[in-house]
């Protein structure tokens, strides 16, 4: 157990010990800002207070119908004659009597404020496409800064030891 601890602290020092890590600078060939356009709402200081109406029409009760159609009815059977079609007469011009008149209506004056609500788009830099050259190869990344005219290249190289066959 202990041997296995010990190896497992060791490990990352005999892997660091076989690297060889180089820094340098390479000159950036263009950069290219990657841009974004970002919506925005928000709630400006300035208040709009108007008056609205509203107007609401009542629907016509069902009983009102029903009494125009029964009076219709009885007015028509009383003068008519014909006691069946004086009857069928003054019931349909009862009701469409009460249906063509004049309707309840209301009218609602309501004072709104309300606070106006900006819209903006704005274009924001999310980032930076950046292409370089190293070793007659191109390379394009995406950086968070605009690294300037120059960019340090960290180059970590990997030393594996070998057996010499004799």
């Amino acid at each position: 157990m202990i041997k296995l601890l010990i190896l497992l602290l060791l490990l990352p020092i005999t892997t660091f010990a076989n690297s060889i890590i180089d820094y340098y600078y390479v000159p950036v060939l263009s950069v290219e800002p990657v841009v974004k356009t970002v919506k925005s709402y928000y709630r400006g200081n300035h208040t709009t207070c108007s008056v609205r109406e509203y107007t609401t029409a009542q629907e016509k009760d069902p009983m009102l119908i029903l009494l125009g159609t029964t009076a219709g009815a009885t007015i028509g059977n009383i003068i008519s004659k014909e006691k069946a079609l004086g009857t069928g007469i003054g019931a349909v011009a009862g009701a469409v009597m009460v249906s063509n008149s004049k309707r309840n209506t209301t009218v609602k004056r309501v004072d709104v404020c309300e606070n106006d609500v900006i819209k903006t788009h704005e274009d924001k830099v999310i980032g930076y496409d950046v292409t370089f050259e190293i070793d007659g190869r191109m390379f394009t990344t995406r950086m968070k800064n605009d690294p300037g005219s120059q960019l340090k290249i960290k180059e970590v190289k990997r030393v594996y030891p070998m057996e010499l066959v004799r």
